[in-house]
Formats: C-alpha cells, sequence, structure tokens
C-alpha cells in the first residue's frame, strides 16, 4: 500500500477490492473544491476517481448526481455492504452534498473538506448519523 500523499498509478482492479483498494491508496491527499484527482479531490471527485480507477464508466458528477443515479440500487442503511456509496446532507442541510464509500464496520472513506484530506471516518458519530441521506450500490 503506497504512503499518504504518494501518488498512484490507475489500478487495473475490477469491482469492490479493487474500488477499496484504489480508495485506500489515495488516503491523505487534499482535498480542494473541484478537483477530481489525481493528487487532491473534492468529495465526489474522489469518488469519480476511484470508480472509474476500478473499472466504472462514470460520468464526473456531484454529491447529489451520484445519489440520484437510478442505475445503482438503492440500499437501506441496515444492509450496507463494503463498496456502497454514502451520500450526506451537510451540516444539517435538507439535500444530498457529501459523497463517501462505505468500507465496512460503520467506517467511510471520504475527500473531508474539515479535514481537508482524504480520510477514513466512523459514521456512527452524532454528526454523520444525523446528516445521513441515502446510499446506492455500484456493484
Amino acid at each position: 500500500t503506497p504512503k499518504p500523499g504518494s501518488t498512484s498509478k490507475p489500478s487495473n482492479n475490477k469491482g469492490v477490492s479493487g474500488l477499496l483498494q484504489f480508495a485506500q491508496a489515495q488516503l491523505g491527499k487534499k482535498y480542494v473544491t473541484g478537483n477530481e484527482g489525481p493528487n487532491s479531490f473534492d468529495c465526489s471527485g474522489f469518488v469519480y476517481y476511484c470508480l472509474k480507477n476500478s473499472g466504472v464508466n462514470v460520468g464526473r458528477l456531484s454529491a447529489k448526481g451520484y445519489s440520484q443515479n437510478t442505475s445503482w440500487a438503492s440500499v437501506s442503511k441496515s444492509n450496507l455492504k463494503a463498496g456502497d456509496l454514502l451520500f450526506f446532507s451537510v451540516r444539517g442541510g435538507s439535500s444530498v452534498g457529501h459523497v463517501g464509500i462505505y468500507l465496512g464496520n460503520n467506517k467511510m472513506i471520504h475527500c473531508s473538506s474539515s479535514k481537508g484530506q482524504v480520510v477514513i471516518t466512523n459514521i456512527t458519530t452524532s454528526y454523520w448519523v444525523t446528516n445521513y441521506k441515502s446510499a446506492r450500490r455500484v456493484f
């Protein structure tokens, strides 16, 4: 696994395991609004970059745009699996404004504006529980 902040080459891995491996290789890379890699991201740019490099043919959308992709099955919070996309409002807002990738065990990898980088977060904290909106299964 590359060290945080290192440059990763696109992965040939497909599917959930490839997505998770590639996403974790981005840990520590900086948050920059509007960016989609390879050295910095915003939340939806991070998801776009990871999906694209894991064999998913998807356009660059906002978090809200990804949450509305009906070609991906909607998943209840109680049935989450690693690789699912998680959607959140931002600071109590009513619409989706943030997206991350579920790792399993109540953990999400995402590009956090407040932390300024790609991080792994526990989604059982009050902020994430309060702001959770929905999830979709890509794989």
